[in-house]
């Protein structure tokens, strides 16, 4: 896991370092929510699906989603096609300037993330 951090103009101002971690996410449908267990639960609403688009042979998946504080956020799921490292997805999580991005790899895989 990683934070970004961006100044209004939406420029790069720095980033944590990436921190390995255990986690599941668990998307449900009915109703839409997006848990992430983790150190802490963390819980968003899933308010609707933005459009898709590519990203070279990958896919972005996009949502509009709102926290347990009732902050507004969009989730975006960049999603891998050639996974032979373990590299599964990327998950971000945009609140404006701020956004949190965990790279989701296969338990059963070697893969460093650094």
């Amino acid at each position: 896991m990683s934070t970004i951090y961006k100044d209004k103009n939406e420029d790069f101002i720095s980033a944590s370092k990436w921190e390995e971690c255990n986690m599941l996410i668990l998307i449900k449908t009915d109703p839409a929510v997006l848990t992430i267990y983790d150190k802490e639960t963390k819980k968003y609403d899933i308010a609707k699906s933005l459009k898709e688009c590519k990203y070279g042979d990958n896919t972005i998946y996009r949502f509009q989603m709102v926290d347990e504080e009732g902050l507004a956020c969009v989730l975006r799921i960049l999603k891998f096609v050639d996974t032979d490292d373990g590299h599964l997805a990327t998950l971000y999580i945009d609140y404006g300037n701020t956004t949190y991005v965990y790279r989701l790899k296969d338990s059963n895989s070697s893969y460093n993330m650094n």
